[in-house]
């Protein structure tokens, strides 16, 4: 009997889940779990926190919708309170896991807790797949150390040499839970339910499915930048990032809706902003930690001159007396 765990993160959704898929053929029994890490809900150094409100409303209807539609396959979602490498490893000898699995994510912050979750559970085996890019990295016309040093220069080699990788089939049979599988879950309540933008899997392939089997894409670039209105803009980048959605199966709805409507300049710009984010996914797995240096990644330092006069004249009148009254 091989039990594994497979934990989300950036990946709450059901279709196009390599991953899951992996780890789901290879045990008995499936443990699923989410980590709601409170670190990220605190004040930081600027007083802000990174999970704000509406973020944090919008993860929330993304779990309960996940867990709605694993409910339907006789699996649950556990939403634990803490870090995934905190949480997890009294989980993972209590259940005695075999194999515990995860999205391989671009983040540096998400990859450090998954390398100190292996380092506190060296008896568990850990696998890690892609489902958050457009290519899979040995498709790429280039290493990732190899990784174009502008965006131009990357779009114009993965259009001219690959293809984004077809989306996988939805997800229609899991493993059983453990019979003493906790079932505790603190996802929340939010009345939100009714608006029109909603976390969640459910929500996201309802507007893949309006928003391409409408005209709406054929004048994208002239009502993108609209602030102010349902039908200007997508409306998919928090259910990408939250991975409600998948950007293979987006690439792949793009697709066909250029093969139904006609391809013009705007269903060329959809293509090409997912291929920006594509850029940067790369781009953050290339240069790791270094993102964040104060010298970047050049390791140049940056211009640091202020000159309080020139800022008087640039900023409103109150507020640069406010902020200048010390200099």
């Amino acid at each position: 009997m091989r039990r594994g765990l497979f934990v989300f993160t950036h990946d709450l959704r059901l279709h196009d889940h390599p991953p899951l898929q992996q780890l789901a053929r290879q045990v008995d029994e499936l443990l699923l779990v989410y980590c709601l890490d409170p670190d990220e809900r605190r004040p930081g150094r600027y007083q802000l926190a990174s999970l704000g409100p509406h973020r944090l409303r919008f993860l929330r209807e993304s779990l309960r919708d996940l867990q709605h539609r694993l409910a339907t396959q006789g699996q649950r979602l556990t939403i634990l309170e803490g870090r995934l490498d905190e949480a997890l490893p009294p989980l993972i000898a209590e259940y005695r896991i075999d194999i515990a699995g995860s999205s391989l994510h671009s983040g540096i912050d998400e990859q450090r807790q998954w390398q100190a979750l292996q380092q506190h559970c060296p008896d568990c085996r850990f696998i890690q797949g892609n489902s958050h890019s457009l290519f899979d990295t040995e498709v790429l016309p280039f290493s990732p150390a190899g990784l174009p040093d502008s965006f131009s220069k990357f779009r114009r080699q993965v259009e001219a040499q690959s293809e984004p990788s077809q989306p996988q089939t939805s997800i229609t049979s899991l493993p059983p839970p453990h019979a003493g599988w906790r079932t505790e879950s603190h996802a929340g309540h939010s009345a939100a339910i009714a608006q029109r933008f909603i976390g969640g899997e459910t929500a996201a392939l309802a507007q893949l499915d309006a928003y391409f089997h409408s005209e709406r894409p054929q004048s994208y670039k002239a009502t993108r930048n609209a602030l102010w209105g349902w039908e200007n803009s997508t409306k998919f980048s928090a259910w990408l990032a939250n991975g409600c959605l998948s950007p293979r199966r987006l690439w792949a709805q793009l697709k066909q809706h250029e093969a139904e409507f006609g391809a013009n300049e705007s269903t060329y710009w959809l293509g090409f902003e997912l291929l920006w984010r594509e850029f940067f996914h790369c781009y953050a797995r290339r240069y790791g930690v270094r993102l964040f240096n104060s010298k970047g990644i050049r390791s140049q330092a940056p211009l640091t001159s202020f000159y309080p006069g020139r800022f008087r004249q640039w900023g409103p009148r109150d507020f640069a007396s406010k902020y200048c009254k010390s200099l």
